[in-house]
């Protein structure tokens, strides 16, 4: 069979030739374990090239560099927000992964979760300057890689939409707490910024 066309298992062991990080084996752990006793498998068979397997590995993408952003955050508020992120995107992955029958065993992500991104957000806007205008990413070294996890979450956002209004996922929080990610990054970034001494971030209009 050839790579591109074969049909695979969603299972940890293939996720790393799917170019998706070994560290979704710490979500699919309890597959493995139930599968193995005879349990019920949560994942189904998929192409490489599914929307499904392409929306995981997107919001895999996206967890990745959120972590390069969090090792660049120069204030601890920063930080803090990004891996209370993180955790929440391995929990948006294993739901994404899952099969529609069995996504309801791995939901954590709700409306609670959506008001805690909103926060956050009001938080950060009450201590910077608001801009109405296009910036240009780079004034900071966090400050762009946010600016890049942000681009990542929208692309993921995409893909989980797609899913969704296919009736292939069930839950349109996951495509809210995107939404609010990708504001939030914008405004981590605008702080972010401040912090490295840039108090006016860059326009792209001259």
């Amino acid at each position: 069979m050839t790579l591109g066309t074969s049909n695979l298992h969603l299972k940890p062991r293939f996720l790393f030739a799917l170019g998706i990080n070994f560290r979704i084996r710490n979500v699919l752990q309890v597959y493995q374990h139930l599968s193995a006793g005879g349990g019920v498998d949560y994942y189904e068979r998929a192409r490489k090239d599914s929307p499904r397997l392409e929306a995981v590995g997107t919001i895999d993408e996206a967890n990745a560099i959120l972590g390069v952003a969090r090792a660049s955050c120069n204030g601890l508020l920063c930080s803090e927000i990004l891996l209370a992120v993180q955790r929440d995107i391995y929990h948006i992955m294993a739901e994404v992964a899952a099969t529609k029958e069995n996504a309801v065993r791995f939901r954590t992500i709700n409306l609670e979760r959506i008001d805690w991104l909103e926060g956050q957000i009001n938080k950060i806007e009450s201590q910077i300057e608001p801009t109405n205008d296009f910036i240009v990413p780079g004034d900071s070294l966090a400050g762009a890689y946010l600016d890049l996890a942000r681009s990542i979450v929208r692309r993921a956002e995409r893909r989980v939409t797609g899913l969704y209004l296919e009736n292939e996922l069930e839950n349109p929080h996951i495509i809210g707490y995107l939404n609010r990610l990708s504001s939030l990054l914008f405004v981590l970034e605008l702080i972010e910024n401040r912090q490295a001494g840039k108090d006016k971030p860059t326009l792209a209009k001259i």
